[in-house]
């Protein structure tokens, strides 16, 4: 057995999620041995002893033996063992996952190995009772909800308008539908190829468009997260790193979650981020005032790199002085204070210089040093055990010169000029590039206070609801975590602003957004980014004029359609009718008796209205909202022929 074991870990060594400090991560193993995790079945797979101990040959298929995998990877030493055998019989096990090892953390919860039945379509359809299908125990129900769906109302939006989309290459696309089915419909096309992921999740506060059956709440919620948390990562690419934003009541939870998927070792950073001042009616109640969200951010594996962001800082002081004249050879450069240089070029005398300008002087003295950043300066100590020895000889060359300036070539174009054994630090360099303008910058920290306004203005011609996030945030953790190019994904896509960052920053972007916004809408934003209305946001940071295009399409509805139907019934008299309807044509849930329906009819319609329309909702199956690709020759749904063959083109199918 000894030699199986070496060969087990020898081969899983190929999967850096199952390894830490050279030791094999049995629970890991183990849960992702039970979700049947591809990538270990094909390491497994590829060894033909391990191939033989673990798999069963069915014809042309082989079968994987979970449960014998399970007993050897989670044994004593890889060895039979009573004691552990005997714990598993008598259910020290969670569900089918093993209980990890002593040192790992595991969230569990009801209803985690389950997919949580289709969801809302409108912000109000909140309070449902809400179904879970295991992935053991109803396969079929789960397998139906997850297939790719046909993608229908194709259109390609530009500057001249709606156009119909004869091709479809490597465009931007906004999807309309579920976010959970539009992710697996996406699954195929694009399964490790997202640079970067950024979400703003319902935060699960009541106060939101979440609001689910209160017995399960938090269980809910988690089950949601996870559904989706989970196929987000199997499209992004090795390289590729997920954002989320959250607030303080989900914070732990949604942490413990994300390193049970992504792992602990690929959480990179929790930034913490004001998003008002303690002002307002907040501070009437007792306690410390609640000002800061969350960005959650984690990479799908150690390749990830990030890009170093700046945030704007005050002038330093210590660059006070000034080189008058530094067009002239440095030999002979006359060095004079700041404050000399401002008030020459003022034409005030530098003791009259403050009450003269009065309120403007810290405006305009940081206006002059930005505008001559190449002329200031501050005398800095050179670090001998740092610097080269020539810079060393320098050093001392210039103290026993005191009046004379020295200069030292470096091949990072940095070059030292040095005066009295000191080396001039130029406050060009320390300059970036903000909003489009030149500032005083630092490296971000964790903690970001100038990204969150107090008043978030209708950005991009939609009006921001309260806790819509601004394109400022948006624009930093873009520029952290992609290039130009890259393709990024918000499956939560709201009003639209990850899209319209994008766009206007010459990113290639996926949307899925479920709930209809109306005029609100990211279709709407992004036509205005599009055709130039759009002049707020990071427009005049980034000089966005207008241009580029995006596809629209929407998921194919099914019982979808007939839930649209019935919110927009008015009276019961147009509910019988879409009733009549449903009997017909929707997929209804198995747990409805239409016969007994019939005989109670009475009953139902003494209902009111909008009970009538909670039930009739109520009886649709959930996981038939839309309609599968498999099932896009069937003649019911009257696919036509133009939707067809995109479809086929999206799926990449000849």
């Amino acid at each position: 057995m000894q030699e199986l074991l070496d060969e087990l870990e020898d081969t899983l060594k190929e999967d850096d999620r199952l390894f830490a400090d050279d030791k094999l991560l049995k629970n890991k193993a183990i849960e992702r041995a039970f979700d049947n995790d591809e990538k270990l079945m094909e390491l497994l797979a590829s060894n033909d002893r391990l191939k033989e101990h673990f798999f069963t040959e069915a014809g042309e298929h082989l079968v994987f033996d979970e449960e014998k995998f399970a007993q050897f990877v989670s044994n004593k030493e890889f060895l039979p063992d009573s004691y552990t055998a005997f714990k598993n019989k008598v259910g020290l096990k969670q569900g089918n996952e093993h209980l990890r090892e002593k040192e790992d953390i595991e969230l569990a919860w009801p209803y985690k190995d389950c997919v949580l039945e289709g969801g809302q379509t409108k912000e109000d359809q909140n309070g449902r009772g809400e179904k879970f299908w295991n992935k053991t125990l109803a396969p079929d129900q789960v397998d139906t909800l997850l297939d790719p769906k046909v993608l229908s109302n194709f259109k390609r939006i530009s500057q001249d308008g709606e156009q119909n989309v004869e091709e479809l290459n490597s465009e931007n696309l906004i999807l309309k539908g579920n976010n959970l089915i539009g992710l697996h419909s996406i699954l195929k096309k694009y399964r490790e190829s997202v640079d970067m992921i950024y979400i703003d999740p319902p935060y699960n506060t009541g106060n939101d468009d979440f609001s689910y059956n209160d017995n399960f709440n938090q269980s809910t919620w988690l089950t949601f997260m996870k559904n989706r948390l989970k196929v987000a990562r199997d499209l992004l690419k090795e390289e590729g790193a997920i954002f989320i934003s959250i607030d303080q009541n989900e914070i732990g939870y949604i942490t413990v979650l994300m390193d049970e998927i992504f792992g602990e070792e690929n959480r990179r950073n929790i930034v913490t981020i004001q998003r008002s001042a303690v002002s307002g009616p907040k501070v009437i109640n007792p306690g410390l005032v609640n000002i800061s969200e969350y960005l959650l951010i984690y990479s799908k594996s150690e390749k990830w790199e990030d890009n170093t962001v700046y945030t704007e800082t005050d002038i330093d002081r210590r660059y006070n002085n000034f080189i008058k004249n530094k067009e002239d050879n440095y030999k002979d450069w006359e060095i004079c204070t700041v404050l000399d240089a401002l008030s020459e070029e003022k034409v005030v005398d530098k003791r009259n210089l403050k009450d003269k300008l009065g309120t403007k002087f810290e405006g305009e003295l940081k206006d002059f040093v930005i505008r001559n950043a190449g002329k200031v300066i501050q005398f800095a100590n050179l670090d001998e055990d740092s610097v080269s020895k020539d810079a060393v000889k320098m050093k001392k060359k210039s103290k026993e010169n005191p009046e004379e300036i020295y200069h030292l070539e470096r091949e990072d174009g940095k070059d030292y000029y040095i005066k009295k054994g000191k080396v001039m630090l130029f406050y060009e360099d320390r300059l970036v590039e903000l909003g489009g303008e030149l500032v005083p910058g630092r490296p971000a920290s964790d903690i970001w206070t100038d990204v969150m306004p107090n008043d978030l203005h209708n950005e991009g011609g939609v009006k921001l609801r309260k806790g819509k996030k601004p394109e400022k945030l948006l624009h930093r953790i873009l520029k952290m975590g992609s290039e130009e190019g890259d393709l990024v994904l918000d499956f939560f896509l709201g009003s639209g602003t990850t899209a319209a960052v994008a766009h206007k920053t010459g990113r290639q972007y996926i949307g899925i957004e479920q709930i209809d916004y109306g005029e609100n809408s990211a279709i709407e934003r992004l036509k205005n980014v599009i055709k130039g209305d759009d002049d707020r946001g990071i427009s005049d940071a980034v000089n966005w004029e207008d241009g580029g295009d995006f596809v629209y399409a929407e998921l194919a509805k099914w019982n979808a359609e007939f839930i649209e139907k019935i919110e927009n019934a008015e009276e019961e008299d147009q509910l019988q009718n879409i009733w009549a309807d449903m009997k017909d044509q929707a997929f209804l849930s198995y747990r409805l008796d239409i016969t007994k329906f019939e005989e109670n009819a009475s009953e139902f319609e003494d209902l009111s209205v909008d009970k009538q329309k909670e039930f009739l909702k109520e009886v649709l199956d959930n996981n038939q909202l839309y309609v599968n690709y498999s099932e896009i020759e069937d003649s019911e749904y009257e696919i036509d022929e133009e939707t067809a063959e995109l479809n086929k083109k999206f799926y990449e199918e000849e």
